[in-house]
């Protein structure tokens, strides 16, 4: 389950920051920056409160300086 749950989430990963590269916006390559576990999801799209804190610390500290 463990390993489904990686290459799932890798292949997710590639998909969403290639679409990103082809569309002009903000991208944050979460997977990249956060070492995230697996009790950071709930099933292999949603995050956990301990995943989604992860995700809002980043999000802040990223765009602090767009939305001043």
């Amino acid at each position: 389950e463990s390993v489904r749950w990686q290459v799932v989430q890798l292949l997710y990963n590639e998909t969403m920051m290639t679409t990103c590269r082809d569309v002009p916006t903000i991208c944050i390559d979460l997977a990249s920056a956060i070492k995230f576990v697996s009790e950071d999801f709930s099933d292999l799209l949603h995050t956990t409160a301990s995943g989604s804190r992860k995700i809002g610390e980043l999000l802040a500290d990223r765009l602090k300086d767009l939305i001043r």
